[in-house]
C-alpha cells in the first residue's frame, strides 16, 4: 500500500504541477486570444458595414443628384408644364405611334413608343446598362409623360410611391424600400424626385428612377469576407431584412441580434455563445439632405455584416490545438521521465526499507540496507540514503543489545539451572529425612500433647519442603522450555478429552478446598492441530491458578466453544478477589506473581499460595507458538483467563530472504 500511495501522490503532483498549469495557461491564452480576436473582428465588421452603407448611400445619392439635375432642366420643366395645359390629352396623348428615326429610336425591350425630348434623354441615360436603370416621368395629374421604355403601368395615381412623392405642395424626395421591378422582375430601389415650377415652386410632377439591385449588390459586396459571411440591408421601420448576400440563416440570426440592440457591443463570451459576430452601420443619404426646400422621405436602413464566430476564431483554435498537443506531448515525456526517476529513486528504496522493517519486526536484526558497499546498495546521498544509514545504525544497535541480553539470559539460565540442580539434592535429602522422622515419630512413645505438636511441625516442614521442590521444578521447566520451545510436535488433539483429563487429575484439590467445578463444553468441538503436551501444560497452569485464588467453597468455571474465523475459545474463571489493575500489565512476564511477594501463602496446602509468576509466562509462550492469543479479564467477582486457538495448523511468517525474493529485490 505504501508503494501505491507514493505513486498516487506522484501522479497527483504531476497533475497539479503539469496538467493544471497548462490547462490554466491554455484557458487564459484562449480567453485572451478569443477576446482580442472578437474585439478586432467586431471593429473590422463595423468598418466593413460602414463602408458598405456609404457605398449604398453614395450610389443612391449619385442617382438622386442626376435626377435632381434632370428635374431642373428648363426643357424638363416645359414638358411638364405643357402636359398640364393640355388637359384634354389622354394619358399618353403626346406619345407617337411611329418609331423614332433617331439614333436611339430602338430599345431592346421592344418598339419605342415615347418620342418626346424627356424620353429621349432618359433613354440616353439608361442605354449603357438597361438592367441597372429605368426612368419614368408623370405629371401632377398622374399622367405618364415620358419613359425610357414602355411603362407597364397606365395610371400612377393609385401607386403608393406616387402618393408619397406628391404629398404636399412641393412634393418630396422619396427613396422607397427595395421591391421587385415590374419590368425586370428583379429587386430594385425606387427613387422619386419632384419637378417644381422655378418661379412659383409649385409641383409639376415627379421623375421616378428604378435602380437595379445589381448596383446596390456591388456596394454591399464590399463587406463580404469569408465564404460563410453575409451582408444584409435591414429596415428598422419595417423590422425585417429587405436584401441580403450570403447565408440566409446567418442573415436572420444577425437581424435578431441587431433587433436586440447587441451588435458590436457584446462581450467576447456572449459573441462566442451566440456564435455570430455582427457589425452594423446606418445608411445615411447625404446628398438628398442638400436639396433645399424639398422634404425627404427615406427608409431607415442599416447594413449588417455577419460571420460565424467559429470561422472568425478558427486561427485561434488551430493555434490552441497545436499548443495543447505540444504541451501534452511534453507533459507525457516529463511524466515518463519523472515516473522512471521516482520508481528508481523513491519507490524502490522505500520498498526495500519496508521489507527490512518487516524483517526487524520479526526479530531478524542482521538485515542491512547499505551493506558493505553503499554505492551499490541502490540508495543515494540524499534523505532516503540518510534514512537507510540511520536504519542500519539502529539495527546494529538493536543486534548488539540483543546479543548482550542473550548473554545475560544465558548466564541467568545457567545460574538458575545450576542453582536449581544444586537445590534439588538437599531438598530431596531433606524430604527423605522428614519422612523418616515422621515414620519414627509414630513408633516412638511420647506424651500425646508433645506428639501432636511435633506432628504438626513436621507436617509444616514437609509442606514447605514440597513447595520448595515444586518451585525448583518450575525453574528447571522454564529454562528447559527456553531451549526447546522453537518447535512443536504437531498432531490432532481432542481438546474435549484433554480438558476432562486435566480436570480429573485435580479432583483431589477441588475436594480439599470444597470447590465446585462448572464445566461447559460445546458439542460441536472436534480435534484441532497442536502439541498436546504444551497445550496440557498451559491448561494445567491456568487451572492451578484458578484453584489457588478461589476461596474455600468457591466455584471454578470452565467453558469451551467454537467461534467465527475457524478459532477455538477456552475460558477459565475463578471466584477469587481478582487481579489489581497495577499488576494486570505484567502478568505474562516471568517472575511476576501478580501481587506483592510478602502476600505469598505459606499454608500447608501448596495450591492455596502464590507462585513465582512463571506459570502465565509459560502459558503465553505455548499459546503464541500455536498462533493463538491469551487474554486476562478482571470480572466483578474473580478473574477470567481466555485462550483463543486456531483449529487448523498455524503457518509462520516467511523469512526475510523469502519476502525480498517475492518482491523482486
Amino acid at each position: 500500500m505504501l508503494r501505491l500511495t507514493i505513486r498516487r501522490k506522484l501522479v497527483g503532483t504531476l497533475v497539479i504541477t503539469g496538467f493544471l498549469p497548462m490547462l490554466i495557461l491554455l484557458v487564459s491564452v484562449l480567453s485572451y486570444g478569443t477576446h482580442s480576436r472578437l474585439e478586432t473582428v467586431s471593429a473590422e465588421f463595423n468598418e466593413l458595414a460602414l463602408a458598405s452603407s456609404q457605398g449604398v448611400s453614395d450610389r443612391i445619392d449619385s442617382e438622386a443628384r442626376r435626377l435632381s439635375l434632370l428635374a431642373r432642366l428648363p426643357g424638363t420643366v416645359k414638358i411638364f408644364e405643357s402636359s398640364l395645359k393640355h388637359k384634354s390629352i389622354k394619358i399618353g396623348g403626346n406619345l407617337a405611334a411611329a418609331r423614332s428615326p433617331g439614333k436611339h429610336a430602338a430599345h431592346k425591350g421592344g418598339p419605342l413608343l415615347l418620342n418626346d425630348a424627356l424620353s429621349h434623354w432618359m433613354r440616353i441615360i439608361s442605354a449603357d446598362n438597361p438592367q441597372r436603370f429605368h426612368f419614368l416621368a408623370a405629371n401632377a395629374a398622374g399622367v405618364i409623360i415620358a419613359a425610357d421604355i414602355k411603362p407597364a403601368e397606365k395610371l400612377v395615381q393609385k401607386h403608393k410611391w406616387f402618393k408619397d412623392a406628391t404629398a404636399g405642395a412641393a412634393g418630396q424626395v422619396l427613396v422607397k424600400a427595395i421591391s421587385n421591378d415590374v419590368h425586370t422582375h428583379q429587386p430594385a430601389v425606387i427613387l422619386v424626385v419632384p419637378v417644381e415650377q422655378p418661379k412659383t415652386g409649385a409641383m409639376l410632377g415627379v421623375i421616378k428612377e428604378t435602380i437595379g439591385i445589381h448596383t446596390i449588390e456591388r456596394q454591399l459586396a464590399r463587406g463580404m469576407g469569408a465564404t460563410e459571411s453575409s451582408v444584409a440591408i435591414f429596415d428598422t421601420r419595417l423590422g425585417r431584412t429587405i436584401f441580403s448576400i450570403g447565408s440566409v440563416k446567418n442573415t436572420d440570426k444577425a437581424a435578431q441580434i441587431f433587433i436586440r440592440g447587441n451588435s458590436g457591443k457584446r462581450n467576447w463570451l456572449s459573441l462566442l455563445v451566440h456564435g455570430l459576430v455582427v457589425g452594423a452601420a446606418p445608411v445615411e443619404f447625404h446628398t438628398l439632405t442638400q436639396i433645399s426646400g424639398v422634404p425627404l422621405l427615406v427608409p431607415h436602413w442599416y447594413v449588417l455584416v455577419s460571420e460565424p464566430a467559429i470561422t472568425v476564431l478558427s486561427p485561434i483554435f488551430s493555434q490552441a490545438r497545436l499548443a495543447a498537443l505540444l504541451g501534452l506531448l511534453m507533459i507525457l515525456l516529463l511524466f515518463g521521465i519523472g515516473f522512471w526517476i521516482s520508481q528508481r529513486e523513491i519507490v524502490t528504496p522505500l520498498k526495500r526499507l519496508r521489507v527490512a522493517a518487516a524483517a526487524v519486526t520479526r526479530g531478524e536484526l542482521n538485515v542491512r540496507l547499505l551493506g558493505d558497499s553503499p554505492e551499490t546498495s541502490g540508495f543515494r546521498h540524499d534523505e532516503l540514503g540518510e534514512l537507510a544509514h540511520d536504519f542500519d545504525a539502529m539495527t546494529k544497535s538493536l543486534q548488539a543489545t540483543r546479543h548482550a541480553l542473550e548473554r545475560r539470559e544465558a548466564a541467568k539460565s545457567r545460574f538458575i539451572t545450576i542453582a536449581a540442580h544444586e537445590l534439588r539434592t538437599p531438598i530431596g535429602a531433606l524430604l527423605g529425612h522428614l519422612e523418616l522422622i515422621k515414620s519414627r515419630l509414630v513408633e516412638t512413645p511420647l506424651d500425646a500433647d508433645v506428639k501432636t505438636r511435633l506432628e504438626h511441625s513436621l507436617l509444616v516442614a514437609i509442606s514447605n519442603a514440597t513447595r520448595l521442590e515444586n518451585i525448583v521444578n518450575e525453574l528447571l521447566k522454564l529454562v528447559k522450555e527456553d531451549r526447546i520451545a522453537q518447535t512443536l510436535r504437531w498432531q490432532k488433539v481432542n481438546m474435549v478429552e484433554l480438558v476432562k483429563s486435566v480436570c480429573a487429575e485435580h479432583t483431589d484439590f477441588f475436594h480439599e478446598r470444597h470447590l465446585t467445578l462448572d464445566m461447559r463444553l460445546a458439542d460441536n468441538i472436534g480435534p484441532i492441530d497442536g502439541d498436546p503436551d504444551k497445550l496440557r501444560d498451559a491448561l494445567v497452569n491456568v487451572l492451578i491458578n484458578a484453584i489457588r485464588f478461589s476461596p474455600e467453597g468457591g466455584t471454578v468455571r470452565l467453558a469451551m466453544r467454537k467461534i467465527v474465523g475457524g478459532m477455538l475459545e477456552l475460558d477459565v474463571e475463578d471466584s477469587g478477589p481478582g487481579v489489581s489493575q497495577d499488576a494486570m500489565g505484567g502478568l505474562f512476564e516471568p517472575f511476576q506473581p501478580g501481587d506483592d511477594v510478602a502476600h505469598h501463602s505459606t499454608a500447608a496446602n501448596d495450591q492455596s499460595g502464590f507462585g513465582l509468576g512463571l506459570g502465565l509466562a509459560i502459558v503465553r509462550r505455548f499459546i503464541d507458538m500455536h498462533g493463538g492469543r491469551v487474554y486476562i479479564q478482571k470480572l466483578p467477582v474473580g478473574t477470567r483467563v481466555r485462550f483463543i486457538l486456531p483449529i487448523e495448523r498455524f503457518e509462520p511468517l516467511p523469512s526475510i530472504s523469502e519476502l525480498m525474493a517475492s518482491d523482486g529485490i
